[in-house]
């Protein structure tokens, strides 16, 4: 049975909000308990709200939607790979986003929650808890962002109109060799580059406040799957740059890379509005545009 995504995104925003409310707490107890974890092999900090987090979600997510499994980036990874490869549709979130950033004391960490269908994400919510900062896909199919207690208000991509005006923003540890891999020098020479998390640059693109998004690393499907159904819903476009399609977050979001196997995982991509990517990126109309 189809789940009612009308039911399901009225209750989305304050499920990421009470999320992010349990990760301040524990941050404002100035016990996080950071420990190390191991993911795709390499070591990565892992903290009391990453737990704490993951435990709410997944009991909230549960009682709104008792059929539909959940895919967090706290679960075993084996368990994570076989709901994907069993199921069309499924939660896929990643509870604290930005750890590193958390631990630092930084604010652009973020509570991801998306609901995959088909490897689509029609669903979606962004909670930066720091900022007290929501983005969200509503009930009607638009995309929202509301600042603390602010009535909630509509966002639309912006298009780029030249070169000249594009706003740019990019990964903390993107390169000069990054970008020329992805045969984007030229058009990026001498711009002034906003350097944000995933999360945060592709809800920048959502609410129109920059015109590209690039990320020239590999990415967890739970890192991107929030923030790219927000800004499928402002008008956007978040496309994978191999393909030149838009990202996809089922079974076949697996990255082979220097002979490793990578589950659930995207590869390097750009955002943005689907005329600055048209126009300005020279990306074919039909391909950016299937969404």
């Amino acid at each position: 049975m189809k789940p009612n995504l009308s039911l399901l995104a009225g209750q989305l925003p304050d499920i990421a909000k009470e999320a992010g409310r349990i990760i301040m707490v524990v941050r404002n107890s100035g016990d996080l308990g950071v420990v190390e974890k191991m993911t795709y092999g390499k070591p990565s900090p892992f903290t009391r709200a990453d737990t704490a987090s993951h435990t709410y979600l997944m009991s909230a997510l549960q009682r709104i939607s008792p059929d539909i499994p959940i895919v967090s980036e706290e679960n075993d990874l084996e368990l994570s790979r076989s709901i994907v490869e069993q199921n069309d549709t499924f939660w896929l979130m990643d509870p604290l986003d930005g750890t590193k950033s958390f631990i630092k004391g930084q604010d652009d960490f973020a509570v991801n929650i998306a609901l995959i269908d088909h490897g689509k994400p029609v669903l979606g919510a962004v909670y930066f808890p720091s900022q007290q900062l929501l983005y969200y896909t509503g009930s009607n199919g638009k995309a929202y962002r509301q600042r603390g207690e602010e009535t909630a208000v509509i966002i639309d991509a912006s298009p780029a109109i030249t070169k000249e005006q594009l706003r740019v923003a990019v990964g903390h540890k993107d390169t000069a060799a990054d970008f020329e891999r992805m045969g984007l020098s030229e058009l990026l020479q001498g711009k002034d580059l906003e350097r944000r998390t995933n999360a945060r640059r592709i809800c920048l693109i959502a609410e129109g406040g920059s015109d590209l998004a690039v990320g020239t690393k590999l990415s967890s499907t739970w890192d991107t799957a929030g923030p790219d159904a927000v800004l499928r819903a402002a008008g956007g476009v978040l496309l994978n740059h191999t393909t030149k399609q838009p990202m996809t977050y089922g079974k076949e979001a697996v990255i082979e890379q220097n002979g490793t196997i990578y589950p659930m995982a995207n590869p390097s991509f750009m955002a943005g509005h689907r005329n600055t990517l048209i126009k300005l990126c020279g990306l074919p109309g039909p391909v950016a545009g299937k969404v």
